[in-house]
């Protein structure tokens, strides 16, 4: 078995925790199964979208809000609900279900016009301070860990790289932009997550798993294929969006990543499962050199 430094059982674990915790995963996810549209969903949705409308505490957080604009987006749901009612009764569910789509549409365009109630912003603030303090525990024990392994050195540009994005988020807090605040602190956490596993487990726990055949190895390569993939898009993201460089850099490495990966689910379907894992850690390293290209330093 051939298993980079970089290929930790607990990182992997770790990041795929990680990613869900972030609300990036709908980015990375296979597409999800189509519901099927039934008399029984609709009168379900109505029923939902009904509180939603009239008696939830974002309808009365509009209401008391004195937001024309977003006033007026609760009166467009709920006569678009009307209407849904309306093709229901006749034996239209399906329009009724696209009525109901628009109207959901609407009355969370109304929701966002006059923000979360204070509770919600109490929670996201105290989230907030709870994932710095968790930052602040991990770049401490990344500092710990480097000494030992003396490697402070080559660890010295991560650990700059983390404060700069706890400061940057701090910052982005006190100016009232929490969720972006928030996106930067997540992002620290991840790096400081991912050092700290490569250093404390790279060299020795992989190195020691063993598979029963090389159909569960390739399974294994799989998630781990799937996992520097949710994890190229949560750290590249923003630096792909803001330079060219960085995005053709990237683009260029991803493509074989995918090209690589595409060919290892031929070789598996053929019964090569030793051929497709070898494939399958090809593309897994040019994941890693993609996420190193966007500036973000993996060990190993």
């Amino acid at each position: 078995m051939r298993i980079p430094n970089n290929a930790s059982l607990p990182l992997m674990m770790a990041v795929f925790l990680v990613m869900f915790s972030t609300a990036t995963l709908a980015e990375t996810a296979r597409k999800a199964p189509v519901i099927k549209v039934t008399k029984q969903t609709v009168d379900g949705r109505i029923e939902n979208l009904s509180r939603l409308i009239h008696t939830s505490s974002g309808a009365k957080r509009v209401a008391r809000s004195g937001n024309a604009k977003a006033i007026a987006e609760q009166k467009k749901a709920a006569k678009l609900l009307d209407k849904a009612r309306k093709a229901y009764a006749s034996g239209d569910v399906h329009a009724a279900n696209q009525l109901l789509n628009q109207a959901t549409g609407a009355m969370f365009g109304a929701i966002r016009l006059v923000g979360a109630g204070k509770s919600v912003k109490q929670k996201h603030v105290r989230d907030f301070k709870a994932r710095a303090a968790s930052v602040d525990a991990l770049l401490t024990a990344l500092k710990r860990i480097a000494k030992e392994k003396k490697l402070e050195r080559r660890i010295a540009p991560v650990i700059i790289d983390i404060r700069k994005k706890v400061s940057d988020a701090w910052v982005l807090k006190r100016e009232g932009k929490l969720p972006a605040g928030r996106k930067i602190l997540d992002k620290a956490y991840v790096t400081a997550k991912v050092t700290i596993e490569h250093l404390r487990d790279g060299d020795t726990l992989v190195r020691s798993l063993n598979f029963a055949s090389k159909e569960e190895e390739y399974q294994y390569e799989i998630d781990r294929n799937d996992t520097h993939q949710m994890l190229l898009k949560v750290l590249a993201r923003d630096k792909m969006k803001h330079s060219e460089r960085v995005r053709k850099l990237v683009g260029e490495r991803l493509r074989k990543a995918q090209s690589l990966r595409r060919k290892a689910e031929a070789q598996a379907q053929r019964g090569q499962f030793g051929k497709a894992v070898r494939t399958l850690e090809d593309s897994t390293k040019e994941l890693v050199r993609a996420i190193r290209g966007a500036g973000v330093y993996i060990p190993g």
